[in-house]
């Protein structure tokens, strides 16, 4: 089965692991890398959690059993123990709830999957197999990384930075389109974020063109 790929803002949003060993820290640090706050919830966390929890922020971690009380306000739920009924059941309350959930040991219990992806600052590449294969999204999340480079990363925080500016010295969609596209091309010929005057000579000529 084929999922959507859609992208959601977790920055200081509360979701929930319940789990304690490698499976869960993984998922911890890929929750970790978009800002989320997260609860781990299990009788007992490994060292690596803990430590983590200790060294960075918003990681919480309480070792006692699950209740009915911890699903509340979670933005979504990670069932991630070592026992599979214990993740089906987890899996069934959170969907009870509309809570968006992955059951790490079953694609069917899930409403979610974590792809295999790839980020430079905001911009993301997300690889899904539909769960069929995690080799192949590795495969393509290692070969991503060629086009996928920090420098890309600058340049989409460089044109997120100019946006207000081209906005407000053109008329249309179509012209700040090209305008944009214009710039990034440059930008990716002279492997260099563009100069001030570069960007306004830009502007100017798309404006007289169109």
């Amino acid at each position: 089965m084929a999922y959507f790929p859609m992208f959601i803002n977790l920055e200081g949003a509360d979701c929930l692991i319940v789990g304690g060993g490698r499976v869960a820290l993984k998922k911890i640090r890929a929750l970790k890398d978009f800002g989320a706050v997260i609860y781990v919830i299990a009788p007992d966390i490994c060292g690596e959690i803990r430590l983590m929890s200790r060294k960075t922020g918003n990681i919480y971690i309480y070792e006692r059993q699950l209740n009915d009380e911890d699903f509340k306000g979670k933005l979504l739920i990670v069932a991630a123990t070592d026992n599979k009924r214990v993740n089906h059941e987890i899996a069934c309350k959170a969907k009870e709830l509309n809570i968006p959930v992955n059951a790490v040991d079953s694609i069917e219990d899930s409403t979610f999957i974590f792809p295999s992806y790839h980020r430079e600052k905001d911009v993301v590449a997300a690889y899904s197999s539909g769960g069929n294969s995690p080799v192949i999204t590795q495969y393509l999340r290692d070969r991503g990384k060629h086009i996928l480079t920090g420098f890309i990363g600058d340049m989409a925080e460089f044109m997120g930075n100019i946006r207000p500016y081209v906005k407000e010295h053109t008329g249309s969609e179509s012209i700040r389109k090209a305008i944009y596209k214009e710039i990034l091309e440059l930008g990716m010929r002279a492997g260099r974020i563009p100069e001030g005057d570069e960007v306004e000579e830009i502007i100017k000529r798309i404006n007289n063109d169109l």
